[in-house]
C-alpha cells in the first residue's frame, strides 16, 4: 500500500514538473523580458546565420531570457527553424515568439520617407540625414556616383541629378545606404515617366526630356492647381518659341537661396538668371513631381505671356505688356 503511495507521489511530482517545465517555458517564450523599456537594437540577421548564432546574438544584446528557449521555439514553432536573413530592430519590450515570428516573416526594420514635389536634391540630403540613415555628405557624394538608366545617358555634360530624384513617400529598409535612395528615386522616376516616352519623342517644340524636366521644375514653383500648372507651363513654351526670356524668378532664387527675388539679384551673371539668359536653365531647379511633368507634355494653348500670383494666392494672366502691368497694379500693389 505503502508502494503506491510512492508510487502517485512520483507520477504528481513528475507531472508538476512537466507542468511547471511548459509555464516556465511559456513564460521565458510569450512574456517580454521588459514591459517599459521601448528602446530599438539593430540587429543583423545574415544568410549564413545558424538559429543557435542568432539566438547567442540576442541573448548577448540583452533581449530574450533564454538563447536555449529561443532555439528550441524557433525551430518547434511555427516558425519551423525558418528565419529570413536582413535588417531588423527590437526592443525588450517584445517576447522571443514576437521577434521570432517576425524573422519568420521577414518583418524587416523599415523606415519611411516622404520627399513632397518641388524639393531639391539638396533638401533630401538633410532629411536623409536628420532620418538617421546616414550623412548628407554621404548623399552628396552618392549624388556623383554613376547609374544604369537611359533617361541619364541624355543629359547635357556635367548637369547635376536635380530634377530626376522623384519625390513620392518610399518605404525603405533602415540599412538602407545613401546610393540605395538615389536609385531607388531614379528607378521611381523611370517607371513614372515611361507612359509618356513615346510622346516626349513626338513634343512638337522639339523639348528633350531633360528640357521638359528644367520646364516642368519652373512650373511645379509657379502652379498651385493643374490647371495653372498647364496654362503656365503654355505661357513658358509661347515665350521660348517667340525667343523671349523666362524671366522667371524661381530659376534665380535657386542659385542665390533667396525667397524673393531683389533688384540685385536680376543682375547676377548666371545661365540660371533667365532675365538676362534666353532658353531654359542648365538644368531643373528642383524635382518635380508628375502633375508639372505632364503639365509640359500638355499644356493648354493660349495667346498669354505673362502671368503673376496675386497677394490672395490666384493666377492672374496677361496677353501683352499692357495687361500684365495692370493685373500687378491691381493684384500685387
Amino acid at each position: 500500500m505503502k508502494s503506491k503511495y510512492i508510487i502517485l507521489i512520483i507520477i504528481s511530482a513528475f507531472i508538476s514538473l512537466i507542468f511547471l517545465s511548459i509555464t516556465v517555458f511559456a513564460f521565458l517564450v510569450f512574456v517580454p523580458l521588459s514591459f517599459s523599456s521601448t528602446s530599438l537594437q539593430d540587429v543583423e540577421i545574415t544568410p549564413k546565420s545558424s538559429i543557435k548564432t542568432i539566438a547567442s546574438n540576442f541573448k548577448s544584446q540583452k533581449l530574450i531570457w533564454s538563447d536555449l528557449v529561443f532555439e528550441i521555439y524557433a525551430k518547434l514553432g511555427s516558425a519551423r527553424g525558418q528565419l529570413k536573413p536582413g535588417f531588423y530592430q527590437f526592443s525588450q519590450n517584445q517576447s522571443t515568439a514576437t521577434m521570432i515570428d517576425n524573422l519568420h516573416k521577414g518583418k524587416t526594420a523599415t523606415r519611411k520617407l516622404t520627399f513632397i514635389e518641388g524639393i531639391t536634391n539638396n533638401e533630401i540630403g538633410r532629411k536623409f540625414s536628420e532620418s538617421g540613415l546616414g550623412s548628407q555628405q554621404e548623399f552628396e557624394a552618392a549624388l556623383k556616383d554613376s547609374y544604369n538608366y537611359d533617361f541619364l545617358a541624355h543629359r547635357p555634360s556635367g548637369v547635376s541629378l536635380e530634377g530626376y530624384l522623384f519625390p513620392d513617400t518610399y518605404i525603405e529598409k533602415i540599412n538602407l545606404t545613401a546610393k540605395g535612395l538615389v536609385n531607388d528615386m531614379l528607378e521611381n522616376f523611370d517607371e513614372k515617366i515611361s507612359p509618356f516616352k513615346e510622346t516626349i519623342a513626338k513634343n512638337p517644340d522639339g523639348l528633350s526630356l531633360h528640357q521638359i524636366i528644367t520646364l516642368a521644375s519652373i512650373v511645379e514653383h509657379e502652379g498651385k492647381t493643374q490647371e495653372d500648372r498647364r496654362l503656365i507651363a503654355g505661357i513658358l513654351l509661347n515665350r521660348l518659341r517667340q525667343g523671349m526670356n523666362l524671366e522667371a524668378d524661381v530659376t534665380i532664387n535657386y542659385i542665390t537661396g533667396h525667397k524673393k527675388t531683389t533688384a540685385d539679384d536680376l543682375k547676377i551673371d548666371s545661365p540660371y538668371n533667365t532675365y538676362k539668359v534666353k532658353g531654359l536653365p542648365p538644368g531643373p531647379i528642383n524635382n518635380p513631381g508628375l502633375e508639372s511633368i505632364e503639365a509640359v507634355i500638355f499644356p493648354t494653348p493660349s495667346d498669354y505671356l505673362f502671368f503673376i500670383s496675386g497677394k490672395d494666392g490666384k493666377i492672374y494672366y496677361g496677353r501683352n505688356l499692357d495687361e500684365h502691368n495692370s493685373n500687378i497694379a491691381r493684384y500685387l500693389n
